[in-house]
């Protein structure tokens, strides 16, 4: 008997290029990567996608994959896929307070962003970043 917890197969549904700080086409992955993970997520919409660049070091190495959760709500210390003015960034959710979003480079590199709900298109958790060694074929 399987219980909620029990790894499940996620698909890597491709490549995101953040060799710069924020994108305008990361709405979803852009490139084919063969492969899945074995996780414990709840998420039926949950995927992975294999992060490149240096933009995200050291929290997000090179070539790493993070776990995106759709359906999941992002609480405050949290890394999250966030898109809004057109551009979509990983950023960490540092406080969420008053209709605002208050969103943090995970590397320190460029200043907090403050996001009203209302400029906000959608707002994801990461559940996971994981290491290239544990992709199955």
């Amino acid at each position: 008997m399987s219980s909620q917890t029990d790894p499940r197969r996620i698909a890597i549904k491709g490549t995101w290029d953040m060799s710069t700080v924020g994108s305008t086409g990361m709405e979803e992955p852009t490139a084919d990567v063969e492969g899945y993970f074995e996780y414990p997520s709840t998420d039926p919409d949950a995927y992975l996608a294999r992060v490149v660049g240096a933009s995200l070091q050291p929290a997000i190495p090179h070539g790493w994959y993070v776990l995106i959760e759709p359906n999941g709500r992002p609480a405050e210390l949290e890394y999250v896929l966030v898109r809004f003015e057109g551009n979509t960034y990983i950023r960490e959710l540092t406080r969420y307070k008053d209709g605002s979003y208050w969103l943090s480079s995970i590397t320190g590199a460029t200043p907090r962003i403050i996001a009203r709900d209302i400029d906000v298109e959608w707002i994801y958790p990461i559940a996971a970043v994981l290491p290239p060694s544990k992709r199955k074929v």
